[in-house]
């Protein structure tokens, strides 16, 4: 499982720090979840999306975890023609003055070992 912490968030220019510094590698099938922290300053996450331009890597979409959007998680494809990176956006909003934001981190798959 991918886990992607979000640490902290900027205001001014919308960007969050992520464990992964805004660049995950998954592999196929892998779960990947983003934690908010508790002193990153986000509210909360709105969405999660795909930019309409960008391949999907996602059976399962990004999605609010147990109901609450603090917390989401999503299902990269197992199987069939999966894109090499996803450029997506996370849509949070801030804690203290309940503005929204746009971060755009990227997902990008690993390379098959092809030494066999």
């Amino acid at each position: 499982m991918a886990a992607i912490k979000i640490t902290k968030s900027n205001t001014s220019s919308g960007d969050l720090t992520m464990s992964d510094h805004g660049n995950t590698t998954v592999d196929k099938g892998e779960i990947v979840t983003w934690i908010v922290g508790p002193k990153s300053g986000v509210e909360k996450i709105v969405n999660i999306q795909k930019y309409c331009t960008s391949g999907d890597i996602f059976s399962v979409a990004p999605h609010a975890v147990g109901g609450k959007s603090k917390n989401w998680q999503g299902t990269v494809k197992s199987n069939g023609n999966i894109p090499d990176e996803e450029i997506y956006f996370i849509e949070w909003i801030d804690a203290l003055t309940g503005d929204s934001h746009i971060y755009d981190p990227k997902l990008k798959m690993k390379t098959p070992d092809r030494r066999h």
